[in-house]
């Protein structure tokens, strides 16, 4: 999705049939109608013509009332550092891939060995169970990298053919937890792991799982409230499915320059989130944290309408949004997209991802018998080196990553072994 909004956004002239059409008050909803294309409608899929319809009702709105305004107060004016990049900086450089050697993955396999030798629950492999003593320190090392460089790397070089499905979640969990070794559940009945591919072998049609069970694309989003993603890809697509990444930073200080209104809109508490672990009910979509980090943490999928959540006039739980709120996510998302990085892993790729700074989504894809995407999905956090959670998202967070003793954690390791699997209700994710 995000490379095919992006060379969308190229039209210059989608703006005639818009033009004499006005943003609604703030006071009015958004309207959540696949059928006319009108300012009144935002939807899960972002729509580049409703969006410059909007930021052009907006321009006369603002022009009329004294313009953009400011940030809010104590907000920093731009971002710097490593985090702040470009996708066209970076496309022409795989810096960001650390390749294992032969030696790397002789001792990936002596460690592997060596864990499956303890014959212990997949929640005790960590560091010490998982011995990897010359690889170990590079795995650190890459750390942080996610939480002062640019966010993101991949590590390469393994193939997933030479190992069982347990075996590969096995390893998956050593090599990461030299990363981070603090595991989040992701769903509400404990799941520690999530498996993200086209699940046409579950009881669930296709139009009605989420975009994570199907082969849709995904708008640029940050999971819920994890400190890092990280994929494990075991087998790509015959065709499309590359993962885009976004740095959040370089989107804030776009925003910061041209529309800190929409900033201002992002961290208001006044946002009604449907999904997820829990429904929020006057939370922000953006937060500056006590460290001068902004941090955005928002799904699309949870706040805009689709057949299993609707979002109507009246309702009590999915209030629908307000014009300059489905303007805000739309500006998100084509921010991102303008500065966005297209990534195609391979099977064998772990990829690491700094949840609180970037944003990620993923291009629609088409498997074959032989070839079926299939990643999966662990929430990671190293308490060493972690951000410090704003007040307004730690009751999510500790939801993902405190004990809770009402929810029996467990590892899924082939839900899809057996066909007629009952997909589980996920958190967000889109």
């Amino acid at each position: 999705m995000p490379s095919q909004q992006l060379s969308t956004g190229e039209n210059a002239g989608i703006t005639a049939k818009f033009e004499n059409m006005e943003l609604q008050e703030d006071v009015d909803p958004a309207q959540h109608s696949p059928l006319y294309p009108s300012l009144v409608r935002i939807g899960y899929v972002p729509d580049l013509e409703l969006h410059q319809a909007r930021v052009q009702s907006s321009r006369r709105r603002l022009q009329a009332s004294g313009g953009v305004g400011t940030l809010p107060k104590g907000w920093p004016q731009a971002l710097h550092g490593p985090l702040v990049w470009s996708g066209l900086e970076l496309q022409t450089s795989n810096e960001w891939v650390c390749s294992f050697s032969e030696l790397d993955i002789k001792e990936i396999r002596s460690g592997l060995e060596y864990c499956k030798g303890l014959k212990l629950d997949l929640s005790q492999v960590k560091k010490e169970t998982f011995p990897l003593p010359r690889l170990g320190k590079v795995l650190q090392d890459l750390s942080l990298k996610l939480h002062s460089g640019r966010g993101f790397f991949i590590v390469r070089g393994l193939d997933p053919r030479d190992f069982t499905r347990e075996e590969n979640v096995i390893l998956y969990l050593g090599i990461s937890s030299y990363i981070a070794e603090q595991r989040g559940r992701q769903s509400h009945d404990g799941s520690l792991i999530t498996h993200i591919t086209d699940a046409v072998l579950s009881n669930t049609p296709r139009q009605a799982r989420p975009s994570l069970y199907s082969n849709v694309a995904q708008p640029y989003h940050n999971d819920i409230t994890p400190d890092i993603l990280a994929l494990y890809c075991l087998n790509s697509a015959i065709s499309g499915g590359k993962s885009c990444i976004s740095s959040s930073w370089t989107v804030y200080n776009e925003l910061a320059a041209t529309r800190p209104d929409i900033l201002r809109t992002l961290s208001e508490n006044n946002w009604n989130t449907s999904g997820g672990y829990t429904f929020l009910k006057n939370h922000a979509l953006l937060y500056n944290n006590s460290e001068g980090r902004p941090i955005l943490n928002f799904s699309r999928r949870t706040l805009t309408s689709n057949d299993n959540f609707p979002r109507t006039r009246g309702s009590h739980l999915y209030e629908p949004l307000i014009e300059a709120q489905a303007e805000a996510i739309d500006a998100i998302h084509f921010t991102a997209v303008k500065h966005g990085l297209e990534i195609n892993l391979l099977p064998g790729d772990m990829c690491f991802i700094n949840n609180l700074a970037l944003m990620h989504g993923r291009n629609a894809f088409e498997d074959s018998d032989e070839s079926k995407r299939y990643f999966l999905r662990l929430w990671l956090r190293d308490p060493e080196n972690a951000w410090e959670i704003p007040e307004g998202l730690r009751k999510v967070h500790d939801l993902v990553f405190e004990p809770q003793p009402d929810i029996e954690d467990h590892w899924d390791i082939d839900p899809y072994a057996v066909p007629g699997h009952q997909l589980q209700p996920s958190t967000n994710c889109g």
